[in-house]
């Protein structure tokens, strides 16, 4: 399912392989644009094809910023069918696809809806509420600890309350292995934490299948104003869904039921890892987290690494000259290349065209930086944080108690970068143990020290 505003139809990834195959050429380059703009793959109004070879930014001010203006119109998809709907209309789709989701069962669903409403609608609906515990139920929270869930979704439990991040459940792509999702039975969320706009960790639909409309706070990254970097506002679009929300800056704290949450820097997974960079405003807005819960604390690090505004580790630092180390932290170990990412293919607009070829120029020499920490970054994360533990996450997800598998990372495994995390740990003296796990696992400090209760199909 999918329920967001719409985007500009431009097709980033096809324009990387044309510049790819023109070796960075800016003649050959901007030939190739200003060929899929003949041809009406793109709006005129959307690119420059003259800064290809004045080596300015290609993407115009319609596609850094216009094109992401708040009342624009939004998608909703189901399976194979797709709606155009107003902005103003996203509160009645919203209120549709939580009672579908809560209802007891497909029956209940049918006889609750309006008979006006589209029969296809209607069945495409009750497909997403089947309880099909064949691929595994994910344990229901109980006493403190941390679940590990699809891709880069944790539950995050004390001894009163459950905070959620990044839930995927409804999304159907490789970050919940498709149709083969565990059945869901937890209870409604009393928060969730999402740390940035990546599609594979904020997901509207699975936000609203956890949130209780008044009940659930969802914790969002602040974004002054949507751009290419970050094509939603997420408090804005969780309002029109009727959903209470809040967007605090960072260094804020935010207390749910025996819960004080950090709201720390998002520095990293930017188009570049090092100055020049994109223009001021233009940003992937997110926020990393750090939950101090009565019988334990963890950082939650994501996909952060460096940019030209900070570096994570600086973040770091900071929670722990206010609070002390952490007991666990948990980040994403891969590293993903900047600016020209087949992940990210609209990262490269936004930066001058020198640099992109520059950039690939170099990676034919076999110079390459990445915006993430990887696992010398992680490595040297879990030294600041004086962490006792290290768990991986956002790897993606194969099942419970699967090795998880990511589309990201350029092939490598979270085994192997734990392996590598490990052993630079080891030579390098620091005392945090990295740990393994996989999802449906719970993590907990059980006198003293981290154990675990491991997921069976």
């Amino acid at each position: 399912m999918t329920l967001r505003p719409k985007l500009p139809p431009v097709p980033f990834a096809r324009v990387l392989r044309a510049w790819a195959e023109a070796d960075y050429r800016p003649p050959a380059c901007r030939a190739a644009l200003e060929r899929l703009v003949s041809e009406g793959e793109i709006s005129a109004e959307l690119v420059d094809a003259a800064e290809v070879e004045r080596g300015g930014v290609v993407a115009t001010h319609a596609l850094l910023y216009d094109a992401f203006a708040s009342d624009r119109a939004w998608i909703w998809t189901l399976g194979q069918l797709s709606f155009d709907i107003e902005a103003d209309d996203v509160g009645d789709v919203a209120a549709l696809v939580r009672a579908a989701v809560r209802a007891p069962d497909a029956r209940a669903f049918r006889e609750m809806c309006d008979p006006e409403l589209d029969a296809d609608l209607v069945e495409e609906l009750c497909r997403f509420y089947v309880d099909d515990a064949s691929h595994g139920v994910w344990p229901e929270p109980g006493e403190p600890g941390i679940h590990r869930r699809e891709h880069a979704s944790l539950l995050i439990r004390s001894r009163t309350t459950s905070i959620l991040t990044d839930p995927q459940s409804l999304h159907g792509g490789w970050t919940t292995n498709g149709d083969r999702y565990p059945s869901d039975r937890a209870a409604v969320m009393d928060a969730i934490a999402v740390t940035h706009g990546h599609d594979d960790h904020w997901h509207l639909p699975s936000v609203l299948r956890v949130a209780d409309a008044e009940r659930t706070l969802v914790i969002t990254p602040d974004v002054p104003r949507a751009n290419l970097l970050s094509p939603e506002d997420f408090r804005g679009c969780l309002t029109r869904a009727g959903q209470r929300a809040a967007a605090p800056s960072w260094y804020s704290t935010v207390t749910v039921g025996d819960i004080e949450i950090d709201v720390l820097p998002f520095y990293g997974e930017q188009p570049t890892r090092s100055a020049p960079g994109v223009e001021p405003g233009l940003r992937n807005w997110g926020s990393c987290y750090r939950f101090n819960c009565p019988d334990f604390s963890a950082m939650i690090l994501v996909d952060s690494g460096v940019d030209p505004a900070g570096h994570a580790l600086e973040a770091v630092q900071r929670s722990v000259e206010q609070r002390g180390p952490v007991d666990i932290l948990l980040s994403c170990c891969l590293s993903f290349p900047e600016a020209i990412n087949d992940g990210l293919p609209h990262y490269a607009f936004a930066l001058p065209f020198s640099r992109l070829a520059q950039i690939f120029r170099d990676r034919k020499e076999g110079k390459r930086e990445f915006m993430t920490l990887g696992a010398e970054g992680v490595t040297e994360a879990c030294r600041v944080s004086g962490a006792r533990y290290f768990l991986p996450y956002a790897h993606g997800f194969s099942g419970i108690a699967q090795d998880p598998r990511s589309e990201e990372g350029e092939g490598m495994s979270e085994r192997s970068t734990m392996s590598a995390i490990a052993e630079a740990l080891r030579m390098r003296g620091i005392p945090t143990v990295a740990a393994a796990w996989k999802p449906g696992d719970i993590a907990r400090i059980e006198a003293g020290s981290l154990g675990f209760s491991r997921a069976r199909l």
